[in-house]
Parts: C-alpha cells; sequence; structure tokens
C-alpha cells in the first residue's frame, strides 16, 4: 500500500448506499484503511461509475463522521 502499512491481510467488503441512486457502491478494503481512504475510494467509484445524483469527489464538502458506536453511517454533503 502506498501512504500507510497495513498491519493485517484481513479484508473487509464495504458496502455504501448514497440515498436517491440505483444501488450501493461495493469495494473491499484492507483492514487498518483509514476511513478517509474509504470514503475517497467510494467518491471516485461512484463518480467513475457515472452515477446520480453526482456527489463530486472533494473530501472537504463532506461533513464529518461522528462516533456512535454503530457500524453504519450516513455520508452528508455540507450544506
Amino acid at each position: 500500500m502506498k501512504n500507510q502499512a497495513i498491519k493485517s491481510d484481513n479484508c473487509l467488503l464495504v458496502i455504501i448506499t448514497v440515498l436517491g441512486s440505483a444501488g450501493p457502491i461495493r469495494f473491499i478494503v484492507h483492514e487498518g484503511k483509514l476511513v478517509a481512504a474509504v470514503i475517497e475510494t467510494a467518491l471516485k467509484s461512484y463518480a467513475r461509475e457515472g452515477r446520480l445524483p453526482m456527489l463530486g469527489s472533494n473530501l472537504n464538502d463532506f461533513e464529518a463522521i461522528e462516533a456512535i458506536g454503530v457500524r453504519n453511517f450516513m455520508l452528508c454533503k455540507k450544506p
């Protein structure tokens, strides 16, 4: 991996559903990946597939994820 050492060979299936989109985005990530890197991958995959609604690919356009004790989260574009 480029910018970080992965401490484990375990992989996780990430499934992200965007409200208003035709279906979820699915991809594999290595355990230990930073959340920002996962979101960046999701946004790039979403854009590459030409999905709607358009989200853009700049991480700074989105709200931060808050730790609230769950494994599910919603990615929200800043107003």
